[in-house]
């Protein structure tokens, strides 16, 4: 996203309030950049976390326009938005704000009810974030397909104990990472260099200050080795897969090349037995040609001959007189 892009957009944000015209305004107009989702979730949640009570709930509303009219072709900003909000929905709430709580309580049912994150997005989010919903989430109407499982029929790599674990880390590291960003906001001057240098600087906030940083730094270690664990796993599972494919081409090949060879085998061997019955129709030693090829044939290659010959002259004994009488007549 360009830079001027990115100031209006803060600019717009910083203007925001909880009318409807305020927010579907900024709404529409961040329709034309979806494509910079990234950009775009990540300013409105610096906004967000800069903003008061009132201007964060502003913001939540727009978050849930924003999703609301992208559903058919924003996946990608609608996963993104999901991200973040196990932050959101916990720092919001985090004053005891009752109108506040029952206005993302209420979101929180539709989202669910409409299928904006899948059958298991809420769910999950409630669990990651403790938080209390008023009522109990009625279910799904809507088929529409979630960030969270998008392009699958099943849930199964949703439902997986690695994804939770991700997810759990990520939420955690998300929330360390808000604490370290508010403490530096908070104590800009006692962070810098000189301050630490001179002695000056607040030596309960540093000690806090690094440890939160570590905290979250371990975090994403162990993060990062549930990734490497999570990505061994698929492509295994991306291994077997093409394995599957392999071999049933290779069975399909087998297949047509045997199919192949049986019918050339049988070309050459109905080719083989007309030449052979041509030379005997037209040697004068027939009969003793054929004798001596009846001694290499088997007993039961002969008793099939001998029944094929059988049934031929009974069918020839079946004509009627006048059929046989036709018959000569076409002859002669």
């Amino acid at each position: 996203m360009k830079q001027e892009i990115q100031k209006k957009l803060k600019a717009s944000l910083q203007k925001l309030d909880s009318s409807k015209q305020s927010i579907e305004t900024v709404s529409n107009w961040l329709k034309f950049y979806k494509h910079d989702f990234k950009a775009i979730v990540s300013i409105w949640y610096e906004e967000f976390c800069a903003a008061n009570a009132e201007r964060r709930l502003a913001l939540v509303y727009l978050c849930n326009d924003i999703i609301q009219n992208n559903r058919k072709d924003g996946m990608n900003l609608i996963g993104e938005f999901y991200e973040y909000l196990p932050r959101v929905v916990t720092q919001i709430t985090k004053g005891g704000n009752t109108k506040i709580h029952q206005s993302v309580s209420r979101l929180l049912k539709i989202w669910h009810q409409r299928r904006i994150f899948g059958s298991k997005g809420i769910p999950l989010l409630l669990q990651q974030t403790q938080f209390a919903l008023d009522g109990v989430l009625e279910g799904p109407t809507s088929t529409t397909t979630s960030p969270e499982v998008k392009g699958k029929g099943k849930e199964t790599t949703a439902d997986s104990s690695e994804i939770k674990e991700i997810r759990g880390l990520s939420a955690q590291i998300g929330r360390t990472e808000d604490e370290i960003r508010r403490i530096e906001m908070q104590n800009k001057e006692s962070l810098s260099t000189s301050a630490i240098m001179s002695g000056s600087s607040d030596q309960k906030m540093l000690k806090k200050y690094q440890t939160k940083i570590w905290d979250c730094i371990q975090n994403q270690r162990t993060l990062l080795s549930a990734l490497e664990s999570w990505k061994k796993k698929i492509e295994e599972s991306i291994s077997d897969k093409e394995n599957s494919v392999k071999q049933i081409k290779k069975d399909l090949l087998a297949r047509k090349d045997k199919m192949a060879s049986e019918s050339s085998s049988k070309v050459e061997e109905e080719s083989a037995s007309a030449l052979i019955a041509q030379k005997l129709f037209s040697s004068q030693n027939a009969a003793e040609l054929l004798k001596n090829a009846l001694k290499t044939m088997s007993n039961q290659d002969k008793l099939k001959i001998s029944a094929q010959i059988q049934q031929q002259e009974n069918n020839t004994h079946s004509h009627s007189p006048s059929e046989q009488a036709a018959k000569r007549t076409r002859m002669g």
